[in-house]
This record gives structure tokens, sequence and C-alpha cells, in this order.
């Protein structure tokens, strides 16, 4: 493969990562804030800076609810629940082995993982949000449509949390099953031979 084929599929995964991985829940989080609160849409994209901004909003929230998660469920242990994940290093050098067409998927299912763990996190508080106006109404007026219809909301939002939260399992399994096939087969070529040298191909 060329340095130019390399520079187009490095550029690609990077976008991708992004768009899908943090923007795309940024963007609904802003969305779902817009109309439950009554607000206008048209007003949110009404100019060309004014949508750099939401985009750059929307990459903020994406990447707030990304760390959020990261940090509380390493507080929490909740990574034990979940497939191992490699190490920084391991991971680092796992990506830097592989060939470009292989790390753009690597990077690909990788957004996807962080993808639905924002949508569960987005399902989960739009939980919370619903059962704090069943028992407080100071976030009625806040979000108005939300409050007409909390009880169905809270329903919904536990059931995609599920939902999502099973399609995180199964995009962070494909992805670490990969990492540990690999580094099997690194530990093996690094094994000595019966003349004690390294099995490299």
């Amino acid at each position: 493969m060329t340095d130019n084929e390399e520079n187009r599929t490095a550029i690609i995964p990077d976008f991708f990562f992004e768009i899908i991985g943090r923007i795309t829940s940024g963007l609904l989080v802003i969305a779902l804030f817009r109309y439950w609160s009554g607000s206008d849409f048209e007003a949110v994209f009404s100019s060309v800076g004014l949508s750099v901004f939401v985009f750059a909003a929307a990459w903020i929230i994406g990447i707030t609810l990304d760390m959020g998660i990261f940090s509380i469920g390493t507080l929490i242990r909740f990574e034990k629940l979940l497939p191992p994940f490699p190490s920084s290093e391991d991971y680092w050098k796992y990506v830097h082995n592989v060939g470009a067409w292989e790390r753009g998927i690597i990077h690909k299912v990788t957004a996807q993982v962080i993808f639905f763990r924002n949508m569960m996190s987005i399902c989960a508080l739009t939980t919370l949000i619903c059962i704090i106006m069943e028992y407080s109404s100071r976030l009625n007026s806040l979000l108005p449509l939300l409050f007409s219809h909390h009880r169905r909301y809270a329903i919904l939002g536990i059931v995609f949390s599920f939902v999502f939260m099973s399609c995180w399992w199964a995009q962070r399994k494909t992805l670490t099953v990969d990492w540990q096939n690999w580094l099997e087969i690194e530990h093996a070529r690094q094994k000595p031979d019966h003349l004690g040298k390294p099995r490299v191909e």
C-alpha cells in the first residue's frame, strides 16, 4: 500500500470515529433537549456559524459522556463485568503492527463501542430524569414535553438502556477477541525454539 493510500485510510477512520462515536450521540442530546423543551429546531441550523457551533457542542457533549462513563466505570469497577480490554501499551502495539486496512476496521469497531456506550448513558440519564419528574416538579418547566409523557419515556429508557448495553458488550467482545488472538500469535512467535532462538517469521 502506498503512502497516499495509507493517508486516505487513516483520515477515513478518524472521521468515522468522531462522527459515529461522539458527534452523533451529542447531536441526539441536543435534539432531544430542543424537542422536550418545546424549542424551534430550525433556529439551531439557521446559519453556517451556528451550525458549526452546534457540531462543536455535540462533540463536547459526546466526549464528556464518553470520558464520564469511563471514569465512573473505573471507579465502581464496572469493567470487570465486560470482556477484558487490552492495556494501553498492548493496544497501541497491536494497532501499530496491523496493516492500514485492519487498523481502519479497528478504529470503526472502537467508534461503535463508544457510540453504544454513549447511547446507553443517554437512555439511562433519560430514565433518571423521568424518575425525578415523578417525585419533583423542578424539571417540569424546563422539559414540559418530556414531563407530559415521562412515565412512557422512563419505560422506553430502561428498555433501550439494556438494548444498547447488549450492543456495547457484543462490540467490545469482538474487539477484545481479535486482540487476544493477535496477542497469542505474538507470544507464540516470540517463544524460543529448541535452540533457544525466538520463533520470528
